[in-house]
């Protein structure tokens, strides 16, 4: 595996998503793809993009982009985009149900080893295949499997003491689905997703855009 000390953090986090798009690419049995395509599925400047992928040593060419299978390989021997990861869930409700069902999971090489909540009614149903267990059961597992990585999808007043929980556990990485706005234990390394604020952020954005139109109603070219 590539030293990844020697790329900056915020590339390494946007590499699982410059690997969805490569994937839908291959998927869709295309061989090349530009850095323009890429940024525009993302959102990002090609530029950046050409800056990330260079960081990790990928190959290009000028005319034709990148090619797809290529650059997938190479992007799966950074953290976070290979195969072989482990992942708990925690929260047994609608929000844990969706997560359980999204192929991007299973995608981008995770796997979710455990479901948990903190709910009585909700320990010992089955969801998606797997029996939910009570949160106390996760210590030993965390013990057993070394995995560190879990995803939180309980109720918005239940994350702070899901968090905690975590921690004593042995967990240092957490994805929040929650919206909750509640401070994490700062041993966490934490992602916060929350669809009000990326909603929120849209629209700034989109307002943003018709700003700089011109009169004629046609975005001005940078």
């Amino acid at each position: 595996m590539p030293e990844s000390p020697a790329i900056p953090a915020p590339t390494l986090r946007r590499l699982p998503e410059y690997l969805g798009v490569l994937l839908d690419r291959e998927a869709a049995g295309e061989a090349w793809i530009s850095s323009e395509a890429i940024g525009q599925s993302l959102g990002f400047g090609a530029v950046q993009v050409r800056k990330d992928l260079a960081a990790l040593g990928a190959p290009g060419s000028p005319r034709r982009g990148y090619p797809v299978s290529a650059t997938i390989l190479r992007l799966r021997e950074y953290p976070g985009t290979g195969g072989g990861s482990d992942a708990f869930l925690v929260g047994a409700g609608n929000l844990g149900r969706a997560l359980l069902e999204d192929p991007g999971i299973v995608r981008h090489g995770f796997r979710i080893a455990g479901v948990f909540d903190l709910s009585p009614d909700r320990v010992d149903r089955i969801l998606g295949g797997r029996k939910v267990l009570p949160l106390g059961a996760l210590p030993d597992l965390v013990r057993r499997t070394g995995c560190r990585l879990a995803v939180l999808a309980v109720d918005p007043d239940q994350a702070g003491a899901a968090s905690l929980a975590l921690v004593r556990a042995g967990i240092t990485g957490m994805l929040d689905l929650t919206g909750s706005a509640c401070p994490f234990p700062r041993t966490l390394i934490v992602r916060r997703i929350g669809i009000g604020a990326g909603l929120a952020a849209l629209a700034g954005e989109l307002e943003a855009r018709e700003r700089e139109k011109n009169l004629d109603g046609f975005p001005r070219q940078t």
